[in-house]
């Protein structure tokens, strides 16, 4: 039935765009990315103080801004994707009001 959540199942690609009309699996869906993001963004502020625990190591403080290079794009990713499942939301919620 429409309104019931099925049973859980990881959803990749195409799949994707067919759940978000799924209010129950849509919101799971997007909760996962919001808690991801939260993760992420609440860690970026502890590469400078694992790079400044590094200073005599260039290594490991090149190795510590990739690290924080890579987490900022996974974040800034999330939060596009976020922001998009967010704007569908409100289209879906104006056109049935």
């Amino acid at each position: 039935m429409r309104g019931e959540p099925g049973p859980l199942r990881r959803v990749t690609g195409p799949a994707i765009a067919r759940n978000v009309s799924d209010g129950v699996r849509s919101r799971a869906h997007r909760n996962g990315k919001e808690t991801k993001a939260a993760v992420i963004s609440k860690g970026l502020y502890r590469y400078e103080t694992f790079k400044n625990d590094a200073q005599d190591c260039r290594p490991c403080q090149q190795i510590w801004d990739q690290m924080r290079k890579t987490d900022e794009e996974q974040l800034g990713l999330l939060v596009s994707h976020l922001r998009a499942h967010l704007d569908q939301e409100r289209a879906r919620q104006t056109a049935a009001a």
